[in-house]
């Protein structure tokens, strides 16, 4: 008998398999699919749960969802001061996991973690309360975004460490956590923190994605358009000659 096939039966017959046709092994309802290991023929079967693990307890998500009040909150503010509700969202999450009397071991507290001499800064007298928090945190958030010229790489850093350890080290600075918030930000957020500029060049807000509109610009043209500002107009593309 080929070895490779005593091992194979061994195996099945410690795992308590059944060979079924096309040579597809099963254990109860699970398959079990083969793959070969140099002249060795290998079936694998993976646990349906861990274990100990009881399936009637709802299973907890690693990034906490956003409650329906605190959306809302975070919607009104961002278009306030023009920036973008999911990243703010991602944000909170980040800092406080959506909780409200989140209090950090240095002394942040708060959805968005202010620190005492920020939340004086920023007009909030009750870190606790969340309109409060949220207004303090997302206006101290547009001003480091407009101080770093639109880089939110910088901007989030300087949230996270401090702007003077962002001056000291010229740029994000080399620390752990720094590093591992804005990797845990930009996961949840979905993309990318970039350098953010308008045609002028100056920074440009984050931005939310605004309704889409009809309007009628300055020659009478008709748009439709998500586009704010009254410099937006229609260039109208030359006809082709027939």
């Amino acid at each position: 008998m080929n070895p490779a096939s005593v091992r194979a039966g061994l195996a099945l017959s410690i795992l308590g398999c059944v060979m079924g046709s096309g040579g597809i092994a099963s254990a109860g309802s699970v398959p079990i699919e083969p793959r070969w290991e140099g002249h060795d023929r290998v079936f694998t079967i993976r646990p349906s749960r861990k274990p100990g693990v009881d399936l009637s307890r709802p299973r907890s998500s690693a990034t906490p969802s956003v409650p329906s009040h605190i959306e809302a909150l975070v919607m009104e503010v961002s278009r306030k001061h023009d920036m973008d509700p999911s990243l703010v969202s991602s944000v909170i999450s980040v800092e406080s996991g959506f909780d409200q009397r989140a209090v950090s071991p240095k002394g942040a507290r708060g959805l968005m973690q202010l620190m005492p001499q920020t939340a004086k800064q920023y007009g909030v007298r009750d870190v606790y309360d969340a309109r409060q928090n949220v207004e303090g945190g997302v206006a101290y958030l547009k001003d480091l975004t407009v101080r770093y010229g639109g880089d939110l790489r910088l901007a989030l850093a300087a949230y996270n460490a401090g702007p003077e350890a962002v001056a000291k080290a010229s740029g994000v600075p080399n620390f752990r956590e720094t590093r591992e918030y804005l990797r845990k930000i930009e996961s949840r957020y979905g993309q990318k923190l970039t350098t953010r500029r308008t045609a002028e060049g100056r920074a440009a807000g984050w931005g939310y994605p605004a309704s889409i509109v009809a309007k009628v610009d300055a020659d009478g043209h008709v748009m439709v358009t998500n586009a704010r500002g009254p410099t937006t107009r229609v260039i109208r593309k030359p006809r082709k000659p027939r």
